[in-house]
């Protein structure tokens, strides 16, 4: 097996832009968003409104120039990056942040349109992608179990469409929808601003392509919007000799001319899925990535390369997390998959972390322990 020559997949995810210094976590962008956000209520006279949010600001506290004011706190959001986070209290009803800038005291208000915006914004900000998908995941499931207990308590089947209640839980999708699409919206916004590395990390595969066969067909899978690293793939062809390099921007490119980024739940092994698919409306489904995957032909393309020969997995700065599990199952328990390579941050935990999420995407723990490779040192990003 050491000598077997072997295609490869590269995962790429969010930890691999992170180490080429590209400000792309989640913290990253929702701060970007809300003082775009705070900005937007200030040139509109003290109030801003989206899909996802309400912010109003209390004008009776202004110092007597209430356009100096405002001069003031728009220079100071864009060039100090004030923390507001640090301020956001446990509160189930609003947010109310109390912005400490000289010459200015002002309440802001922020009022979240959805319970699923509240939450990632009081308790996900150390997230990492995963964790807002999660929380998707989290809300669909809570409103299904209402569903469930509400009808078996009445007697009635869980799918009845006319019912008060059913009506009232799909008017809470509904706006679940709404605000993720905003996010996502912003997030390709944002996103384009973050497109342009600030370190080169070429020698990541050093290791990984040195021994390869011209033979070698490398497929780079990337799980990110960004897509920066494809102009660095004439120069790694040259160095490495590896002439087949494939490039598949799995969940939607920043520049395509249809909406194609993918953003949302990706497990459809779980319960949840199979049950809102058989019972419930279409709205139910418009947050999970399997008809998201369709908007483009990357996961076609994705399924031939699988099947072709033998391949090993090299995972860069993916979570492996489950949100992502129907398409990872796919790759890591096919029979052609020999290998699953870990890239690192810093050692060993981060090495077991992902591990630990590779492990949650098999089935068959049998093929999980031949193909999982222990830890690498080499493989450090």
């Amino acid at each position: 097996m050491a000598n077997e020559n072997l295609n490869k997949i590269f995962l790429i995810g969010n930890g691999f832009d992170l180490s080429h210094g590209l400000k792309t976590s989640y913290k990253d962008f929702i701060s970007w968003y809300i003082y775009q956000c705070i900005i937007n209520a200030y040139d509109n006279k003290g109030y801003y409104e989206d899909d996802c949010l309400k912010i109003k600001v209390t004008y009776s506290r202004f110092t007597n120039n209430a356009s100096q004011s405002l001069d003031v706190l728009r220079t100071y959001l864009l060039n100090k990056k004030i923390d507001l986070f640090d301020k956001i209290p446990q509160d189930h009803n609003l947010i109310d942040l109390q912005l400490g800038i000289p010459q200015i005291d002002i309440p802001l208000i922020i009022v979240p349109k959805h319970n699923f915006i509240r939450i990632i914004l009081e308790k996900c900000l150390d997230c990492d992608w995963h964790g807002i998908e999660n929380e998707i995941y989290r809300f669909l499931a809570i409103k299904h179990h209402q569903l469930k207990m509400h009808f078996n308590d009445n007697n009635l089947p869980v799918n009845s469409k006319d019912h008060k209640f059913y009506k009232e839980t799909t008017s809470q999708v509904n706006s679940l929808n709404s605000s993720v699409k905003h996010l996502k919206n912003k997030l390709i916004e944002y996103l384009r601003t973050q497109n342009k590395p600030t370190k080169n990390k070429l020698n990541l595969f050093d290791h990984v392509l040195a021994d390869a066969s011209p033979d070698t067909d490398c497929l780079f899978l990337n799980f990110n919007y960004t897509n920066y690293f494809y102009h660095d793939f004439s120069i790694l062809t040259q160095r490495f000799k590896t002439p087949k390099i494939n490039k598949l921007n799995i969940h939607g490119s920043l520049n395509s001319e249809i909406d194609d980024v993918v953003f949302g739940i990706g497990d459809e092994h779980d319960d949840l899925y199979n049950e809102v698919e058989s019972r419930y409306g279409n709205e139910w489904l418009e947050c999970m990535k399997s008809f998201h995957y369709l908007r483009n032909e990357s996961y076609q393309e994705l399924l031939g390369f699988t099947e072709t020969p033998k391949y090993e997995i090299y995972v860069m700065g993916h979570s492996c997390a489950i949100t992502d599990r129907t398409l990872l199952n796919m790759l890591f328990e096919n029979e052609r998959c020999k290998k699953i390579h870990v890239f690192h941050h810093k050692g060993m935990e981060s090495y077991l972390n992902t591990s630990y999420n590779i492990a949650r995407n098999f089935k068959d723990k049998v093929k999980l322990r031949e193909v999982l490779q222990p830890f690498n040192k080499l493989l450090e990003m």
